[in-house]
C-alpha cells in the first residue's frame, strides 16, 4: 500500500529514463492510496509491472487475488 502518487510518478520517472510507456498497474483504496503487487525480496521489493503480468498470462486481479491468499496464509 502507497500514495497513489508514487505509482504516477514512478511510471513518469521510468518513462523518461527508458523512453517506453511503463504501467505499475494498482487498484485505488480511498483517494490517496492504492494497493500494486510486489516480490518480497529478502533485501528490497520489487514492484510488479503490467509487462510482467502480460508474460505471466494474467490479469492484475488474478495476481492481487493470490497476494491476498499468500499473506492470509
Amino acid at each position: 500500500m502507497r500514495g497513489r502518487g508514487y505509482f504516477d510518478l514512478t511510471c513518469l520517472r521510468a518513462e523518461l529514463e527508458t523512453g517506453k510507456k511503463q504501467d505499475w498497474p494498482y487498484q485505488p483504496i480511498g483517494e490517496h492510496l492504492a494497493a500494486g503487487l510486489v516480490y518480497d525480496l529478502p533485501g528490497a521489493l520489487r514492484v510488479i509491472r503490467q509487462e510482467d503480468l502480460d508474460e505471466w498470462g494474467v490479469t492484475f486481479y488474478e495476481a492481487m487475488e493470490v497476494a491476498l491468499e499468500n499473506l492470509i496464509q
